[in-house]
Order: structure tokens, then sequence, then C-alpha cells
């Protein structure tokens, strides 16, 4: 019993729950992830936002890294699960940390881990293309739009 009112089961916005914020908070309404749950649970809806973005002209000037835009996209995937597990153990990112920063951006706690891996991503990318200057501003520029894509979802 005490496991299903620590997941929520038991409270409503309404009845005034114990939802870490307001019903005036949406869209961006936060709760913390139970410290029990697993990534496959989550899963499928992070990687949802990964799966719709076009990475075709970022993967194109990374092409030496990551030959194919699954290859790109899959890189995400594996920042979005490092980000999320670490959020959820409080660890290099917190919980807190990505609520805070989803909250600046105006964007959902999902949407925000999806975000803080793009740039991961980017900026490991980035130290590893060997072009010239121009082309690594290029693909600062492709990561950025993709950040703010994901804004858009």
């Amino acid at each position: 019993m005490y496991i299903l009112y620590k997941r929520g089961v038991f409270s409503s916005k309404k009845e005034g729950g114990t939802s870490m914020w307001s019903a005036s908070s949406s869209p961006t309404d936060f709760q913390t992830i139970p410290a029990n749950a697993l990534y496959a649970d989550y899963k499928a809806k992070l990687e949802s936002y990964v799966d719709r973005l076009d990475v075709a002209e970022a993967q194109e000037l990374a092409a030496g890294i990551y030959p194919t835009e699954d290859s790109f996209k899959n890189k995400i995937k594996s920042w979005v699960k490092t980000i999320w597990l670490s959020a959820k153990n409080n660890t290099k990112w917190t919980q807190a940390g990505v609520i805070q920063a989803a909250e600046k951006s105006g964007v959902t706690y999902n949407q925000q881990i999806v975000k803080d891996a793009i740039w991961e991503m980017g900026q490991e990318t980035l130290k590893r293309i060997t072009g010239n200057d121009e082309q690594k501003r290029a693909f600062e520029i492709a990561v950025d739009e993709l950040q703010h894509t994901v804004e858009d979802m």
C-alpha cells in the first residue's frame, strides 16, 4: 500500500495530491521518478522524441563519426538513457536540475532530458570532428536546431 501511495496512485490534483507542482504549472507538470522505476517503463516516450527528429543535416556534418542517421539517433538515445538514470538516482544530473531547466525552457521533463542528451552528444561529437572551424560551427548550429525542434514537439 505504501509503495502505491509513493507512486501517487491515491493522489490527484483536484484533491490536492502529492504532485510537486500546482495545477497552475501546466504544461510542464512534473513529478519525481520513483527510486524503483525502470528505464524500460519510460523508454518509449523518451525515445519517441528522438525518433521524430530530422537529423540528416547534423549527421551529414558528422558522417565520419556517425555514418548513418540511425547511428546518430542511437547515440542520442544512449545519452537519453544515461541522463535519465543519472537524474533518477540524483547523481551528475538531478531530478531537481532537470525540472528547473525544463521550467526555464518551457518544456516537459522528458523533453528536457532529450534536449540535454542532444547537447551532450553534440559536445562529445564536436571534439571528434576533424573538419575546419566552419564545419564545426555548422554542426553546432545543426545541434542547436535539433534542441529547438524538441521544444516544439
